[in-house]
């Protein structure tokens, strides 16, 4: 029991071979921060928008086009109500904007 024990206790190295953050370490970080940094900025480059291959039917300003001009319910009862979904799309080279827009509904009864 009366054997004394020796302290183990491990002391920083003051080599600089041997720190984590010396002169080859951060060498390495500068170079794959820089490589990141070209790609990121290569792909965002890549994927700007405005960049695409659309090419507008109808130049010099908006233009809408709707996959069907007439929808046709057939005899439908008074009252009844019905519901129709248009597919809008812009052939223009412009953007366009649709703002309170009421279609013009022709209702035609009995015939």
């Amino acid at each position: 029991m009366g054997r004394s024990r020796k302290s183990r206790h491990s002391r920083p190295s003051s080599s600089p071979s041997k720190s984590i953050l010396n002169e080859k370490n951060l060498l390495r970080l500068a170079v794959i921060l820089i490589v990141l940094g070209i790609l990121l900025g290569g792909a965002a480059l890549l994927f700007q928008p405005g960049q695409s291959s659309y090419v507008p039917e109808v130049l010099g300003g908006p233009r809408i086009a709707l996959a069907e001009d007439v929808i046709d319910f057939g005899d439908v009862p008074v009252n009844k109500p019905v519901e129709a979904v248009f597919r809008v799309r812009n052939i223009g080279d412009q953007v366009l904007r649709i703002l309170d827009y009421e279609p013009p509904v022709e209702l035609v009864e009995g015939c």
